[in-house]
C-alpha cells in the first residue's frame, strides 16, 4: 500500500524475497526483512495474517521488490548473483531513478549470467519517490 501525500509504503511478503530500499541521501540499501509464507502454502483453514512493515520514503529513494528469479542466476562457478554480487549492484545504484535501478540490475545480472539461460524468470518493480524540485 502506497500513500502518495504522506510518502508511506506498508508492505507484507507472501513468500518472495525480501524488498531493499535504496537510500539516496545516505548513500544505503536497506534490507527489509518482512516475513511470510506464499499465498495457499499451508493450510485452508482460513484467512492467514501476515506481518506488515511501515516505512517511508526519502526523496530519491527507490523501494525495489524483485521475485526469487534474479538471486538464482549463477555464474560459471555455479554461485548464485543473490550471495554477495546482488547487494554490491544495489549499493552502486543508490541516488539513480526507479526504472534506472532495474535496467542496470538486469544488466549486471546478464553479465554474471556469463550469458546462461536464467534458471526462473524475473519480476523486478521499483517505486521511486522523485525528488523535490528547489525553487528559487
Amino acid at each position: 500500500l502506497l500513500d502518495p501525500t504522506s510518502s508511506e509504503v506498508h508492505i507484507a511478503n507472501a513468500g518472495q524475497p525480501y524488498p531493499f530500499v535504496l537510500r539516496a541521501s545516505m548513500r544505503r540499501v536497506d534490507e527489509i526483512e518482512v516475513r511470510g509464507v506464499p499465498l495457499g502454502l499451508l493450510d485452508c483453514s482460513g484467512p492467514r495474517k501476515y506481518e506488515v512493515c511501515r516505512l517511508k520514503l526519502a526523496p530519491g529513494d527507490v523501494l525495489l521488490i524483485a521475485s526469487d528469479g534474479i538471486g538464482a542466476i549463477e555464474d560459471d562457478a555455479g554461485q548464485c548473483f543473490e550471495d554477495r554480487r546482488l547487494r554490491r549492484t544495489l549499493s552502486g545504484l543508490t541516488g539513480i531513478a526507479g526504472e534506472h535501478v532495474i535496467d542496470s540490475l538486469v544488466a549486471e545480472a546478464v553479465d554474471f549470467s556469463t550469458g546462461q539461460p536464467f534458471p526462473d524468470d524475473i519480476n523486478v518493480i521499483a517505486i521511486s519517490r522523485e525528488r523535490q524540485l528547489e525553487r528559487n
